[in-house]
């Protein structure tokens, strides 16, 4: 787990309270960035992501956004 998300998250390296990831944005915010993915769903109902390089920089990007927006979807 990259350090920046790491310090958000508890001793089985989860982070709470988060809601499901927006598919759509991510594939939006990839696109826009120039940043070749890779996903596919999975039987949960979620998305298995799959990058390299400044790819995986760039979803880390979204993903700290993402995780840094927590409390307001929370509420």
């Amino acid at each position: 787990m990259p350090p920046m998300l790491g310090v958000r998250a508890n001793g089985c390296r989860e982070i709470f309270p988060v809601a499901r990831p927006d598919a759509n944005d991510l594939a939006n915010f990839m696109f826009q960035t120039d940043s070749p993915y890779q996903h596919r769903r999975i039987a949960d109902g979620g998305v298995e992501i799959r990058t390299e390089g400044r790819s995986a920089v760039t979803l880390l990007v979204w993903l700290d956004e993402w995780v840094r927006a927590a409390p307001a979807l929370a509420s």
